[in-house]
């Protein structure tokens, strides 16, 4: 709110400059600056107290070339959020306030080379339908048309607000979902034979473990404070063990990117 707050004030301060600003019509000489001075001294002449307006003083003292005014920034910065989570994921479309979703897995895999004229042998298969609930997120903020008129950039900052308010939501319950559906991949050969596991490593090592589970993983999501960690990870002759700091224009870790997200 401060800082809305300064942006509006540096607006109407400088609506108030260029509206007495163009009081100023008879030239922008110093001759001119001193004869308005010397008038208001005159006019106040005998006064306890006088006063001598602001607009008075925002006259260039150059005798030539176009006056420069002052310096301010212009319109509302908006706020950065995090990635959508959403486009990591297949999307579709649905007509129902529900999605079902197969999770099958094989039971038993009886597959093998068989003759001409012989039975088939029988696999087995778990289907599993799993239905989803549609969830529908929505906010407002309430504002005044006056406001949006005398803030510049104030409808692109506050639909920008609204917009990143609701990826926040989103991403969160997604990555709650995730870890509630998770399935737990043991270390492997790996337990506890990596001296001085670092977060690089226990990434490396969970990739690999996909992929012994026919995953094919391509994204890892990490939080922006890990990511650091990674990235700043130095050996004992004081190396980065990613290479040089900022070298790449993409962080992976075996091809899969990573992605800094923040609950």
């Amino acid at each position: 709110m401060e800082a809305l707050d300064s942006k509006i004030d540096k607006r109407l301060d400088a609506f108030e400059i260029n509206a007495q600003k163009e009081r100023f019509n008879t030239g922008k000489s110093p001759f001119n600056l001193k004869s308005r001075i010397q008038k208001g001294l005159v006019e106040n002449k005998g006064q306890r107290e006088f006063e001598i307006k602001a607009d008075e003083l925002y006259i260039s003292e150059v005798n030539s070339g176009t006056y420069v005014p002052a310096m301010y920034e212009t319109g509302i910065k908006s706020e950065p959020f995090e990635s959508d989570l959403r486009r990591f994921f297949p999307q579709g479309v649905t007509e129902s306030d529900t999605v079902t979703v197969n999770r099958a897995v094989y039971a038993t895999n009886a597959a093998t080379i068989t003759t001409e004229a012989t039975q088939y042998p029988e696999s087995t298969n778990t289907l599993d339908a799993v239905s989803f609930s549609v969830d529908k997120l929505a906010h407002r903020i309430d504002l005044s048309e006056e406001f949006l008129q005398d803030v510049e950039g104030a409808s692109q900052f506050i639909s920008s607000q609204i917009a990143g308010g609701l990826i926040e939501k989103v991403n969160a319950n997604i990555i709650t979902d995730v870890k509630a559906n998770d399935t737990d991949f043991a270390a492997g050969n790996f337990a506890t034979a990596i001296e001085s596991a670092n977060e690089y490593d226990v990434l490396s090592v969970a990739l690999n473990q996909l992929r012994l589970g026919n995953y094919n993983p391509d994204t890892i999501l990490v939080n922006p404070d890990d990511f650091v960690k990674i990235v700043l990870l130095k050996s004992t002759a004081n190396e980065y063990l990613r290479g040089t700091l900022g070298s790449a224009l993409k962080e992976n870790i075996q091809g899969c990117q990573l992605f800094k997200v923040q609950r």
